[in-house]
């Protein structure tokens, strides 16, 4: 195993200053900050609009509201694409696959489904773009955003067909370092689309959701270890998103 990889794997074996992810997700402002020791839960609000869209984590929708409290880990690891669940959008709440689905065993992802609701009387077309809103580096310098993985898989998809995004390789030989890992322990199944910029990591256009009609997704995010950025200079770094979901 080369000296690159063993550097990444200290990033696993460290406990109390491992990364810490903490999300707040909302259809008009989300957070996801990453800290060295403290963490919190994903928050997911709904705002008030001419449209009315809405989310639920629970089969009888018990919890549809404009707002709801996410667990998230503790404190979380890198990981490589290939360690993850390929059913991960299929497993959860009984009858639609909702719900946390954190790694509480390698503490290595962060996971979680939902369903938008349309609760319009007309068809809804809207955006959804992640935003980075705040970063901080870490103790020694290192961006989190630079090695960060976001997969997004609609309705019960298997992880294969998710759109994945991740930020460009900063130079030619780290792309050829990430390939050639990644051939080793488990290549990525279709092209990566790279983050639009350091603050906005996706947008995307959604259209005709109708009256009464419902879309699910699961979003994934995880540090890949493959990654030359996947190193320990992450370590106390801060990064705080939003997501959107802009009904018209």
């Amino acid at each position: 195993m080369g000296a690159k990889w063993s550097k990444r794997l200290k990033l696993m074996r460290i406990s109390k200053y491992a990364i810490v992810i903490c999300l707040l997700l909302s259809i008009v402002f989300a957070g996801f900050t990453i800290y060295g020791i403290n963490t919190g839960n994903f928050n997911v609000y709904i705002t008030e609009s001419d449209v009315d869209l809405a989310v639920y984590m629970q089969d009888d929708k018990s919890d549809i509201s404009a707002h709801m409290s996410i667990e998230t880990l503790d404190y979380m690891y890198d990981a490589t694409y290939a360690e993850l669940p390929r059913n991960i959008a299929s497993t959860g709440s009984p009858e639609r696959g909702l719900g946390i689905k954190n790694d509480k065993i390698n503490n290595s992802y962060n996971a979680f489904s939902l369903c938008l609701v349309n609760r319009s009387e007309r068809a809804v077309d809207y955006s959804m773009s992640l935003i980075v809103t705040d970063s901080r580096a870490g103790y020694e310098g290192g961006n989190a955003v630079n090695a960060m993985r976001v997969a997004v898989i609609e309705e019960n998809n298997p992880l294969e067909t998710a759109k994945l995004y991740a930020a460009a390789e900063a130079t030619e030989e780290n792309a050829a370092l990430l390939a050639e890992a990644l051939k080793k322990y488990g290549e990525y199944p279709s092209q990566t689309i790279y983050f639009k910029s350091e603050e906005l990591i996706f947008e995307e256009m959604h259209y005709g959701l109708e009256a009464g009609g419902e879309v699910k997704y699961t979003f994934v995010f995880w540090l890949e270890g493959c990654d030359e950025d996947c190193v320990d200079n992450l370590i106390g770094g801060k990064l705080k998103m939003r997501l959107d979901f802009k009904g018209s």
